[in-house]
């Protein structure tokens, strides 16, 4: 399938305004630096959720850009990708390359590839000129284990703590280097009030890496948690 594209046209604030739909889910979702990302259903609501909990991830743009591209037939079309992921770098490392996402469901790839393929394609050849990333992602790869752990501990980074619990929990994890949310509760505090008022802190520490978990298995109270070492410029 030959594709020539011609022009690209590209807003911060993304190409057009999500219009109000009641067949589908829409709406925003606030994310931790204040930004807020607008969402045409709730399996992109799903992947903003991913994004915005991902450190290395600095701006999350809905519907970026659009993409003028001509088949070969001669006829012209347009594409809008849903999102694009820019990365922050640190004094260590240089940020990684944006990525382009297309967010469907699988059916839906299934039933409508063969109209969709052409736009994919003009897609990645945007993003190969630019050295950018392009994926289309279905609910296999967004809804899963990490998501329900992203989905519990996310409210928990902006948790309000006084700050001695976190630095009683961490010292007793030094020590121990490998527990489980529950017994390093137990070993931290002899009292049941202070276990329950710390719990808040201990997930706080895990939204934020300070305290080490599997996030790709479902969290509970018996899941192996580790001491993180501080670096200077994060992970």
């Amino acid at each position: 399938m030959k594709i020539t594209i011609i022009d690209v046209t590209e807003s911060d604030l993304g190409v057009r305004q999500v219009p109000m739909n009641y067949r589908s889910v829409t709406g925003r979702v606030q994310t931790l630096d204040g930004q807020t990302v607008s969402f045409e259903s709730t399996l992109e609501r799903d992947l903003v959720l991913l994004m915005d909990f991902d450190p290395r991830i600095a701006r999350i743009t809905h519907q970026p850009m659009k993409i003028r591209y001509r088949l070969e037939s001669g006829e012209e079309r347009s594409y809008t990708p849903d999102y694009l992921a820019t990365s922050r770098g640190s004094p260590l490392r240089k940020p990684a390359r944006p990525l382009l996402f297309e967010v469907k469901y699988l059916d839906e790839l299934r039933d409508r590839w063969s109209d969709l393929e052409a736009g994919f394609r003009a897609a990645r050849m945007v993003c190969a000129q630019r050295r950018w990333g392009f994926q289309v992602v279905d609910e296999r790869c967004i809804r899963d284990d990490y998501l329900k752990n992203v989905t519990f501990l996310r409210d928990y980074r902006s948790y309000p703590s006084d700050g001695k619990s976190a630095v009683m929990l961490l010292q007793t994890l030094q020590e121990l280097q490998v527990s489980t949310p529950s017994e390093l509760l137990a070993a931290t505090f002899m009292d049941l009030t202070n276990r329950m008022q710390a719990v808040g802190a201990m997930w706080r520490m895990v939204a934020n890496g300070s305290i080490g978990a599997n996030l790709r298995q479902r969290l509970t109270m018996k899941s192996e948690i580790w001491y993180e070492e501080p670096t200077l410029y994060g992970k």
